[in-house]
Formats: structure tokens, sequence, C-alpha cells
């Protein structure tokens, strides 16, 4: 499945933290799909800002203050972020989408959820998944 940088921590973000053991381990192979390798690091040029300027560590000046990055944020080349294929299986896409649909049940999708909703939950893509998943491919 083609997913951006966005998308990728998008999911990272909504995994649950807690369930069976057969869904601790689904969750934990999805955790490391979704990560990022070191090249990818490279590539994407992932990076914080600083909490008192929010400039990057390498262009920050001393202005007076040290660098302390955001807790929780980070930032990354816009040009990077282009969709590449991950390899989610079948289980995977289906916890991916009963987590997108709890959300959406509950009222607590919000605005940026909404590209994996449509990539996840709608219902030509599970009809499409469906047929994957018969003929025993990946994606």
């Amino acid at each position: 499945m083609q997913l951006t940088v966005t998308e990728r921590l998008l999911l990272l973000n909504i995994l649950p933290p807690q369930g069976n053991v057969l869904m601790l381990r689904i969750i934990q192979e999805l955790k490391t799909t979704l990560s990022f390798t070191e090249a990818e690091h490279r590539e994407i040029g992932f990076w914080s800002p600083c909490v008192d300027c929010g400039k990057e560590e390498r262009t920050h000046s001393i202005d007076g203050h040290p660098f302390v990055p955001a807790p929780g944020r980070v930032n990354w080349s816009q040009e990077a972020d282009v969709p590449r294929e991950i390899s989610i299986g079948p289980k995977a896409f289906s916890l991916i989408a009963e987590t997108l649909e709890k959300l959406n049940k509950s009222n607590q999708l919000q605005l940026e959820h909404l590209v994996l909703y449509d990539k996840f939950c709608l219902e030509d893509k599970v009809s499409e998944r469906l047929l994957v998943e018969e003929d025993g491919h990946r994606g």
C-alpha cells in the first residue's frame, strides 16, 4: 500500500496501546513496518524545532538560549513526503480499519485522519483488500 510520511506517522499514533496477545503482536510488527529506516531518516530529513524559537538545531543560532527540542514535534522535508510502498498484511489492515471506525463512531476522528479513513475504510478499498486477501497477496 502506498503511504506518505504523514500517513505513516498518523498510523503510528492511532494504533491501540493495549489488546490481547495476538493483537499486540500484530501491532508490534505493524509499528516496525511503519517506522523509518536510517536511509529514510537521511532522505526525509527529520528535525525537531527548538521549543523556544522554533528553529532547527543545525540552523539554531546562539541567541541567548540553548537548543531544546519541542517534545512530540517533528518536521521533515515536504519534498520527501512522497508515497512509498509499505507492506501491510490483512490482519493489520483490518486492525487499522477497525481503529479508524472506532474513532469515527466515537466522534474522535480528526481532519488529518480522513485520508487514512478513505484508504482503509471506504467500501471499494475494503472490497479490493478482500480480493487481495483471497488471492494470498499482500500489499
